[in-house]
């Protein structure tokens, strides 16, 4: 089960439908005039950013969904029996919300996200 809340609110999506994360890495480059190899300094990569696809089973619920996204918060993502991490993000980007092309019933919202510190 996947629980998205704000620290007030939670809502449950009934599946996670769509998750793609990326970290970017932060090492840094520095090409030396007169030397073939550079200098190089290491650093740990930043933290997730990405899209999540939510699926829920009315438009009322897509919608409150919605609604608790367009709040400017941190909101803690927890997904029991799935591999994707718990994680607090904030939102990053477009949030999407549309009827389910294939089922004409179900409801679909995408968010944006990037991971922040708990």
């Amino acid at each position: 089960m996947t629980t998205i809340s704000d620290g007030t609110t939670t809502i449950t999506p009934e599946l996670v439908v769509g998750y793609e994360a990326t970290r970017d890495a932060r090492t840094v480059v520095h090409q030396v005039i007169g030397r073939a190899d550079p200098d190089v300094s290491l650093a740990a990569d930043g933290l997730r950013t990405g899209s999540l696809e939510l699926l829920f089973l009315t438009e009322a619920a897509a919608s409150a969904g919605l609604a608790l996204h367009t709040h400017p918060a941190r909101f803690t993502l927890t997904e029991a029996g799935m591999t994707i991490p718990t994680m607090t993000y904030v939102r990053y980007g477009a949030l999407r919300i549309r009827l389910d092309p294939q089922t004409q019933e179900l409801w679909l919202l995408s968010v944006g996200f990037r991971e922040v510190a708990a």
